[in-house]
């Protein structure tokens, strides 16, 4: 009995040994890997625009952005629907950039937007959904009726009704 508890704690030693020296094996590599991706030199992106916003207009659309983080960007470029506009960054910029997107079919668009810096550098690319209307949209839109109005010395009045007809959801149940 005595022997095979000697064999057994022998034989635990060894199994000890042999997975602490593969353990170390496997665990041992080159200690400059976790630095490999580092080593061409830091990505510099360049500065951006802040909480952008699209709104709809006519057969085109605006683009609106917070210029906080611009840094020295000088250009923006706007991708949409296999479209590429670029359009220059002015130098003396007030606390919010706008431009105007032409040309736009009515629909829904997903802008990726973009700036450049004079060095070449790119921004991280942002992505924004905006819709344009057209003459599809406005002829589905009705006029409010108008609830009252009167004619003032300090100037006319009009009240309309308000865009429900109802506080209450209208439905119709389908059978």
């Amino acid at each position: 009995m005595l022997n095979r508890l000697a064999y057994i704690l022998q034989n635990f030693k060894f199994l000890n040994l042999v997975l602490a020296s593969s353990f170390i094996y496997i665990s041992c590599s080159d200690m400059d890997s976790i630095h490999d991706e580092y080593l061409n030199g830091e990505i510099i992106y360049a500065g951006k625009l802040d909480t952008l916003k699209i709104r709809p207009g006519y057969y085109r659309a605006q683009l609106e952005g917070y210029t906080q983080f611009l840094g020295t960007s000088n250009q923006i470029t706007i991708e949409y629907e296999e479209q590429i506009i670029s359009y220059p960054i002015e130098d003396n910029l007030s606390d919010i950039y706008s431009v105007i997107i032409e040309d736009l079919d009515e629909g829904s668009y997903e802008f990726n937007v973009y700036t450049q810096d004079p060095n070449g550098n790119l921004s991280i690319s942002q992505t924004i959904a905006g819709s344009v209307i057209g003459d599809e949209f406005i002829s589905d839109q009705n006029p409010r009726e108008v609830l009252d109005y009167s004619f003032e010395p300090e100037g006319n009045y009009v009240n309309f009704y308000g865009n429900a007809e109802s506080e209450f959801v209208i439905y119709t149940l389908i059978d």
